[in-house]
């Protein structure tokens, strides 16, 4: 079994993973390569990486972030959030991700997904929410 530890990411800086609104999200007050880091030190293999702006604005919006924490890591990183085309994938992928998280938006639109996980399929993870039994 492999755990995956997950740091999510608002206006560049590490945020507390509760469900909460967009809004609410409490900040950390450590540097979020920092954060990367010390999962690594203690021996997590891979990142997962969550893009809140980028899942509420359709577009990874913490791309400097990522790039610091890819850097002090020094392991593998998913990134998911706002990942909703073939090029935005590709685009974060050229900047050193190793898989892209596709959510809810490649499971309801099946041309989406073939165009993804039909040119990229290796490298792209489909994940898929649900609430109350609904996608």
């Amino acid at each position: 079994m492999e755990i995956i530890p997950g740091i999510d990411l608002m206006r560049g800086e590490c945020v507390c993973p509760v469900h909460r609104p967009f809004a609410e999200q409490v900040r950390f007050p450590h540097d979020c390569a920092e954060v990367a880091r010390m999962w690594a030190d203690q021996g997590a293999r891979r990142l997962y990486l969550a893009d809140l702006d980028g899942a509420r604005m359709g577009e990874p919006q913490n791309l400097e972030a990522v790039r610091r924490i890819i850097d002090a890591a020094r392991i593998p990183v998913c990134l998911g959030g706002g990942i909703r085309s073939l090029d935005t994938a590709k685009r974060v992928l050229d900047l050193g991700v190793d898989r892209v998280v596709v959510g809810t938006t490649a499971a309801l639109d099946d041309a989406l997904a073939e165009e993804i996980f039909g040119e990229i399929a290796e490298r792209a993870i489909l994940s898929v929410a649900s609430l109350n039994g609904y996608v």
